[in-house]
């Protein structure tokens, strides 16, 4: 039989690696991402890095967050009014908070809990006004929604508010910016007890004018309304027309909005237009709703979905085995789950119910290779993005958190105060229609290391993931010390080893009837794993149980 080729290409939930002989799917990249420069292989993930001070406030759940230009805006449990969650500020490129006045006990919704389903709160930019939709507003009085006034960077206010004009019946439970209106989702309408989308005046979010045609859309029945996110759709004409896509709670429909109250057709009647998408399907997660350069995504019940810019909705991305889609489909509470994107990298957090443990998780989809990577340990609640990086608010850990997908000079491979394990490991290899055992005792594996000593451990796993058998490979290269080389003679940083082969040691032959290799190894710069070479023979004897 020939020698197995392991190449790494992308993680799937398949049980057996797809290749046959030259084996492609792994079981996981744990904390590890793709080389930036090649193919195939792969590094270790960047830490998450605390920004300085950004965790003062106690118990400090951060319920939702969005990023305006260098600052982020959100809401978190604090002690100022025990119980509530209050607005904060933090600027991103000063690493310190900026000061939110008006907040009081009587103004600011009731903190949500930290586990089980919900309605996240959600915060939209709606001309200099940052509109706030909270289940833990009362909507009684004016406590219906939340604004931070920006309209003077450094004197920001908060208020309570309900809409005037016309009122929104209900507190909404999302708001979205559309044609410079905010869209209001209520589950009541101002006619009648169906579920409708209120739009404000432009620019002016708290402002509802009901003349001459009243700014309010219904869906045709009474099942509730959950979130939405906009969506450039291509044009015929040429440029794209922007759309307003609203996802029920049941998760059975979305709807295309497009136009504007403001506009008329020749006959004056409001040229705005709503259709039902043609998939019934929507999603259960508010937040993981992300436009990417392909689309509108989101994680619906049977997994990530993209909606085009001709508004197509996707089969679901990776399901059958082609990629991941368990860890949504099993995630403990679907509404937990969260998404953001930058120009190449989807990373979504899930609870990933179908492990025992319920463990916390990040899977990536990186859009340009078509390649999925992960699991990623760093436990996400919430996550954004802010250039090619993002911010992260983690589940059970204070604070906000710069998270890196590339490494970079200021890298570093120590997070939250301790070390974290690559770990990259197959699917089961080959995919045979043989009767016969295989054996081998030679293997190899191409790997990189950077400056010290890296010990990569290697095992071969049998069906039930027990281990077959186990051994390790070290490699020690020097590091620089000040003072101790003659200058423009050391290297910076110390010495990488380049990409070359190494041979596993195995201690006995290793047989088996399908097997996935596995190496594992703490995280540190200039690590890099690529394929697993493997040199098997037939036994004369038929596959034992």
């Amino acid at each position: 039989m020939p020698t197995l080729k392991l190449i790494p290409k992308s993680c799937s939930d398949n049980f057996y690696s797809l290749g046959n002989e030259t084996p492609q799917t792994m079981a996981a990249l744990q904390n590890l991402v793709p080389a930036p420069d090649t193919a195939d292989q792969w590094i270790p993930r960047p830490a998450a890095t605390l920004f300085s001070g950004s965790a003062p406030f106690t118990p400090g759940f951060v319920s939702c967050q969005i990023i305006v230009g260098t600052r982020l805006y959100g809401m978190v449990s604090s002690a100022l009014n025990a119980g509530k969650d209050q607005p904060f500020c933090y600027d991103l490129l000063g690493a310190a908070f900026v000061t939110i006045t008006g907040i009081t006990g009587a103004n600011t919704p009731t903190s949500p809990a930290t586990t089980g389903s919900w309605q996240p709160p959600h915060m939209e930019l709606i001309g200099t006004k940052i509109i706030v939709t909270h289940p833990g507003f009362d909507g009684v009085g004016s406590n219906f929604f939340g604004v931070i006034n920006t309209t003077n960077p450094v004197a920001l206010t908060w208020t309570s508010e309900n809409t005037t004009g016309l009122a929104l019946p209900i507190k909404p439970v999302w708001v979205s910016q559309f044609f410079q209106r905010a869209y209001y989702f209520c589950n009541t309408s101002p006619s009648d007890a169906n579920p409708a989308v209120i739009a404000s005046n432009v620019l002016d979010p708290t402002v509802v004018t009901a003349a001459p045609d009243t700014p309010v859309l219904q869906f045709g029945d009474n099942i509730p309304l959950l979130c939405g996110g906009t969506l450039a759709l291509d044009n015929q004409l040429g440029g794209q027309i922007q759309a307003l896509i609203v996802f029920k709670a049941n998760a059975s429909n979305m709807f295309q909005i497009t136009g504007d109250f403001a506009a008329t057709s020749t006959n004056g009647i409001p040229f705005i237009q709503m259709n039902a998408l043609n998939v019934a399907t929507g999603t259960l997660a508010p937040n993981s709703i992300t436009n990417t350069p392909f689309g509108m995504l989101f994680v619906s019940p049977d997994g990530l979905r993209i909606i085009d810019f001709q508004a197509h909705v996707s089969e679901p991305i990776g399901a059958n085995g082609q990629g991941i889609s368990i860890p949504f489909i099993s995630a403990v509470t679907p509404s937990r789950i969260a998404a953001a994107c930058n120009a190449t990298t989807v990373r979504i957090g899930t609870q990933n119910g179908s492990l025992s443990g319920t463990p916390y998780q990040e899977w990536d989809f990186d859009l340009v290779r078509k390649t999925w990577f992960g699991p990623h340990t760093f436990p996400i609640s919430l996550i954004s993005t802010y250039g090619q990086s993002y911010v992260i608010s983690p589940v059970g850990i204070k604070g906000l958190w710069s998270s890196d997908i590339r490494p970079n000079s200021s890298s570093t491979y120590t997070e939250n105060g301790a070390s974290y394990t690559c770990i990259y490991q197959s699917a089961l290899f080959p995919e045979r229609s043989d009767m016969e055992e295989l054996s081998t005792v030679r293997s190899v594996f191409y790997t990189a290391t950077g400056p010290g000593t890296t010990v990569y451990n290697v095992s071969a796993l049998d069906e039930g993931s027990n281990i077959i058998t186990y051994t390790s490979v070290s490699f020690t290269s020097s590091t620089t010390l000040w003072g101790s080389f003659a200058w423009g003679v050391g290297v910076w940083l110390g010495t990488n080893q380049p990409m070359s082969a190494a041979q596993v040691p195995w201690t006995q032959p290793v047989v088996f009837d399908r097997m996935a290799v596995q190496i594992s190894f703490t995280a540190a710069s200039g690590a890099r794993l690529g394929n697993f070479l493997i040199d098997v023979e037939p036994t004369n004897y038929t596959v034992t149980s």
